[in-house]
């Protein structure tokens, strides 16, 4: 990276982070069409459990990044323990962090949505853990 021109490397390393972004919104776009074929309901859901969906997915990758820089660092100082050390809290922190949004999603779901919206909260919930 120290040596490369800045073209290159954004080539190099920008062009997968497109891609992947562009198959996280395609996937979104085939999951809509899908869910609209069940009922007006389910797509209503699908579109509120959207920004649910990027808040996992934008925590996911906060603690993928400082556990990469920390899992680095410690493969450069070839400090094997602490390698394993950060792996083991990756894992644990993953499994906490889906914890907590399955927890806070059952708690408040048929809260958010009073009434008539019960159903749309069964959705939401649902689509929440596929």
């Amino acid at each position: 990276m120290g040596t490369d021109s800045i073209a290159k490397l954004i080539r190099q390393i920008g062009a997968p982070m497109v891609i992947s972004l562009l198959c996280n919104s395609l996937y979104n776009v085939v999951d809509s069409v899908f869910v609209s074929h069940i009922c007006e309901e389910a797509l209503t859901a699908l579109s509120l459990a959207a920004p649910v969906q990027n808040v996992m997915g934008a925590v996911g990758c906060g603690l993928a990044v400082g556990l990469n820089a920390v899992i680095s660092r410690a493969l450069g100082e070839r400090n094997r323990e602490k390698v394993s050390k950060a792996a083991r809290a990756s894992v644990f922190l993953a499994f906490c962090a889906w914890g907590l949004n399955a927890f806070l999603c059952l708690l408040f779901g048929e809260h958010i949505f009073p009434g008539r919206q019960a159903e749309r909260a069964r959705y939401i919930t649902t689509a929440l853990f596929i």
